[in-house]
This record gives structure tokens, C-alpha cells and sequence, in this order.
């Protein structure tokens, strides 16, 4: 009677530790493509609402341009969030001006994305990852009594230096990743 009470207590006791490992890597196979597949869907939802974000921001642009007669002058980058400059086109006296962040390069002016010009919430000077925006516009686009269609000074190449196109732009948002 005793070995039958020793041998029940014996296979009460629970899993082994090989059977627990065995559980815990057939978890491993079931959740690896489970959290890939997520991952996917989150990569997918963020490419999502960044198309409908610059397909916002190029509307704000040429509805900017239509009502002004001109492009919106770049932002400061180095803006603190909730400062009244930020989001808001560094400009003074009707002309762009250069500084706090926005440099001037062969009359290309470049900062971050003007989203009080354009009339955009805040949140869309930066992408999903928080990178913000970065603006170029063609300096005599951005004052109505210089402003000309024919007038883009942007160039668009590639890391070769090779252009993309013979056109000159007017202005370019780039998302930095």
C-alpha cells in the first residue's frame, strides 16, 4: 500500500521540465509569424495614413497657392512644439527669411513644413516616426510680386547626383523616413 500512495503522488507532481520546454518552443513556432504578420500590418497601416498625410499636405499647398498667389515660406525646424513659431512660416515683411533653422540655397529656401500657412494641424509637420517634414520652396515663388510659374529653382537627383527630371520644381516635401 505504501508504493501505491508513493507512485500516485509520483504522477500528480505536474509537467516535467521536458514537457514544459516542449510547450514553450511549439509557443515559439505559433507566435514568430504571428508577431511577422503584425509587424506587416503595422508597416502597411503606417505606409497608409503617410500617403493620405502628403496627399493632405499637396492639397493644402495648391489650395495655399491658389487663395495667396504664392508659396508658403518654410518653417523653423528647431522649433520647440507649442512655441508660436512652431509650425509657422519664418517670414517677415512678405519675404522668407533665413535663420532658427532655414537656410537659403541658391535661392531655395529649406526648413520644415509651414503647417499654420497651410492651415494643417500640427501633428503634420512630422511623419508617423516623428521625423518632421523637410519643406523646399523656390524663393520668388513665396512673394506674390516675384512670383512666376516658370520660376522653379528645385533640381531632384539621385545619390549619383543624376536628375530625376529636366523640369525645375517649385517646391518638394521629403519625408525623412
Amino acid at each position: 500500500m505504501t508504493q501505491n500512495v508513493s507512485k500516485k503522488k509520483r504522477n500528480e507532481a505536474g509537467f516535467s521540465l521536458i514537457e514544459v520546454s516542449i510547450a514553450i518552443i511549439i509557443l515559439g513556432l505559433i507566435i514568430t509569424p504571428v508577431m511577422g504578420l503584425i509587424t506587416m500590418q503595422e508597416k502597411k497601416r503606417d505606409q497608409l495614413i503617410e500617403d493620405q498625410h502628403l496627399k493632405r499636405i499637396l492639397s493644402a499647398v495648391s489650395v495655399h497657392l491658389k487663395r495667396n498667389g504664392s508659396y508658403p515660406c518654410p518653417a523653423s525646424p528647431s522649433a520647440a512644439l507649442g512655441s508660436a513659431t512652431y509650425g509657422a512660416a519664418q517670414v517677415n515683411a512678405g519675404v522668407c527669411t533665413a535663420g532658427n533653422g532655414v537656410v537659403v540655397s541658391n535661392n531655395v529656401f529649406i526648413g520644415a513644413l509651414p503647417v499654420k500657412a497651410l492651415g494643417l494641424p500640427r501633428r503634420y509637420i512630422a511623419n508617423v516616426n516623428d521625423g518632421k517634414y523637410i519643406y523646399a520652396v523656390s524663393g520668388v515663388l513665396t512673394n506674390t510680386a516675384t512670383f512666376n510659374e516658370g520660376s522653379g529653382a528645385i533640381s531632384i537627383v539621385d545619390e549619383n547626383n543624376a536628375a530625376f527630371t529636366t523640369d525645375l520644381a517649385h517646391f518638394v516635401v521629403v519625408d525623412p523616413g
